[in-house]
């Protein structure tokens, strides 16, 4: 056994020499380096209106201090069939680094056979192994190692882990556009439900002026055909009523739907008063959004990933380099398997040169360098309409607010004017129906009062999301934007 050794050591001693004057020769030419995009950053300029609140929190939803709302959202989180969708992303990337992982390195098996074989005797095989029956028996310990010296596996790993990132990203940023759909859904429905009892009291309102108009015309007090107008309007009510019943059954589907749960497993929601819509945009808006939003996170996340892709690509220009293994016994004896003279030991270096391989990895290094550049678009558009969507809802906001203040200015004169005229008539000085009117023209402004309060509601809602949520990402440094550059 030490002669078996010792001639392994030499054999390898005469011939490193000519590996290595063959890696140096077989390296292929590397083609000049394309210039690289640039990753946009946003800017104070970019943002319609300055900030001083505080970012959105994890759990953003809950300052509306309504608990069907949190129940919903918690019953979305665990039973929506796209996050199933995305989350399974999740696993094929980690599977993926997983598998990148193991396939670096050493690896060692252990391999056992027997075979039971008759040698021809007119072949090779002198008597007398020609024209018998064997049984071979074969035990080895197979060992194998890729010097990755040109760091082609490293990065491979470093790619799969960038995407399993992304996906991890992607993830976060699914739950919370379900969240702000399950939020704008839900105020959508409480909506519809206030809207609709305050078209019943306008229905009842029209249904008071008519009954009153009609004891004019049997009184002689009023032409017949001054009741017809009032009648319309009386048919409009109704059918407000009948249209908003549908709005609050096709909201609620909707909402369903959303959720992800069906039949008794929905709960019953009772109609809750809609919360005010406070707030603004936040401080250091330009500096810290990349690091709020999961979208912008996983793009770069595929830019570091596509950028190492192209490390691993430029690594296939260099020899691939690897060393293989066995220590064992073999005999056509069973019986003499484990004995002396059974020893076998075999040392396999391999080196693999691309000498005319040049053309096809530098359509593969060009492959994988416009795949960075096509990441770095990616992220500047979503950059990009991360920040259209921060000013659009932003706007809406403060579009609502602005709106709010004539809107509850005339409706207080209203609601003055239906109190005087109320008054007249329980002094015998009218006959009510000025009172009704009046009560009819506030409760179309409050009606117009909740809808203004619903586009706020949903308004603030898409603020929270175009702001991220409450994500919070740990890399976004400009060091890691640097290097996925």
């Amino acid at each position: 056994m030490k002669r078996i050794y010792s001639g392994f050591a030499r054999s390898g001693l005469r011939i490193a020499p000519l590996l290595a004057a063959l890696v140096l020769a077989g390296c292929a030419a590397l083609p000049h380096q394309q210039a690289q995009s640039t990753m946009r950053a946003p800017v104070q300029a970019d943002f319609v209106m300055p900030g001083s609140d505080p970012w959105p929190e994890a759990n953003w939803w809950q300052q509306f201090s309504d608990s069907q709302l949190d129940q919903l959202v918690t019953l979305a989180l665990q039973n929506s069939p796209s996050l199933e969708t995305v989350k399974a992303r999740i696993d094929t990337a980690r599977a993926s680094v997983d598998l990148t992982r193991a396939q670096a390195g050493a690896t060692l098996d252990l391999n056992t056979s027997v075979s039971r074989q008759r040698f021809s005797a007119n072949t090779i095989y002198p008597p007398p192994f020609g024209g018998n029956i064997f049984n071979e028996g074969r035990m080895t310990l197979d060992f194998h190692y890729d010097f990755d010296w040109w760091g082609k596996q490293k990065a491979a790993l470093e790619a799969a882990l960038g995407r399993h990132r992304a996906a991890e990203a992607e993830t976060a940023g699914a739950a919370q556009t379900l969240i702000a759909a399950v939020s704008e859904t839900y105020f959508q429905y409480q909506a519809d439900l206030a809207r609709l009892a305050l078209a019943k009291q306008d229905e009842g309102v029209r249904q008071q002026l008519v009954t009153l108009q009609q004891q004019r015309v049997r009184a002689g007090l009023e032409a017949g055909e001054t009741a017809e107008p009032l009648t319309a309007d009386l048919e409009s009510a109704h059918q407000q009523v009948l249209a908003l019943e549908n709005d609050a059954a096709t909201t609620l589907n909707q909402l369903r739907g959303l959720v992800g749960v069906r039949g008794d497993a929905f709960p019953a929601l009772a109609a809750r008063p809609l919360p005010q819509a406070n707030g603004g945009l936040p401080a250091n808006l330009p500096l810290n959004l990349v690091g709020r939003r999961a979208d912008i996170a996983a793009a770069r996340e595929q830019i570091y990933a596509a950028g190492e892709e192209v490390k691993q690509a430029k690594a296939e220009f260099y020899p691939d380099i690897n060393l293989a293994a066995f220590v064992g016994v073999d005999s056509l004896d069973l019986g003499t398997m484990f004995k002396n003279g059974s020893h076998i030991l075999g040392v396999t270096p391999a080196l693999s040169l691309p000498i005319f391989h040049s053309g096809a990895l530098q359509a593969n290094l060009r492959g994988a360098e416009a795949n960075v550049t096509l990441a770095v678009a990616q992220y500047n558009q979503t950059l990009q309409q991360a920040v259209q969507e921060v000013n659009d809802a932003a706007l809406r906001l403060k579009g609502t607010a602005d709106e709010a203040t004539p809107l509850n200015n005339a409706l207080a004169a209203r609601q003055r004017d239906a109190a005087l005229f109320g008054q007249q008539a329980r002094a015998g000085l009218a006959d009510g129906r000025n009172s009704l009117r009046a009560r009819a023209v506030a409760l179309s402004l409050q009606d117009q009062q909740l809808q203004l309060q619903t586009r706020a509601l949903i308004a603030r809602v898409d603020l929270y999301k175009a702001l991220g949520g409450g994500y919070r990402d740990a890399a976004a440094s400009p060091a890691t934007a640097a290097a996925a550059r």
